[in-house]
């Protein structure tokens, strides 16, 4: 990296990844459902991604400093619950293991140009998991229904390392690690059955 961009700093920056967004795809692989609550096991992808870009200056030039985050995980979960209604039923629980592969990319850019480009990822897998609760409103019965699942997440992961250098995200003197509880997630999913 050229040395006036080494004083910029990007791998230094502090950036506060709390509001990603993404998309889950899934399967139910067992729904049972009896006359006084129900129960599923389920398997889903899920992806994350939240972009943060903050402003640098050095030798009166600006350099617009991006960092996007990236969390994609495989999971198995399950959610048992009761009818409240015909039409809607309440998850007492919904809970589920999560394997992440996480990526950051940080960039320096210049004149919308991307002058720099530097890749993190995580070392090893790192599993998590997350527990909540959440409301089924069926729009067809046991066809068709929309979902909606709050839940926190229990995640740890200590850093990322560089995929060119082995350098750490964040740097191995910072004592801070990259995420170390994990946090509040919302889902809102629709659902589609196919009944057996």
């Amino acid at each position: 990296m050229n040395s006036d961009l080494e004083s910029i700093g990007i791998n230094d920056q502090t950036y506060d990844f709390k509001s990603g967004r993404g998309l889950r795809f899934g399967i139910n692989i067992v729904r049972a459902n009896f006359d006084s609550y129900f129960f599923s096991v389920k398997g889903y992808y899920q992806f994350l991604e939240e972009e943060q870009v903050v402003v640098a200056s050095i030798l009166q030039q600006e350099y617009d400093l991006k960092s996007n985050f990236e969390m994609n995980y495989w999971a198995l979960g399950f959610d048992f619950g009761i009818p409240v209604v015909n039409f809607m039923d309440w998850k007492i629980i919904d809970a589920s293991i999560k394997f992440f592969n996480t990526q950051i990319t940080n960039q320096v850019i210049s004149n919308n140009l991307a002058v720099e480009e530097t890749k993190f990822s995580i070392p090893k897998i790192t599993a998590g998991y997350a527990v909540g609760s959440g409301l089924i409103i069926h729009i067809i019965k046991d066809y068709l229904s929309l979902e909606g699942t709050g839940m926190y997440n229990f995640t740890s992961i200590d850093y990322l390392t560089n995929d060119s250098n082995s350098s750490q995200f964040p740097d191995a003197d910072s004592n801070t690690n990259l995420i170390t509880s994990g946090g509040f997630s919302a889902v809102i999913q629709l659902n589609v059955g196919v009944p057996l």
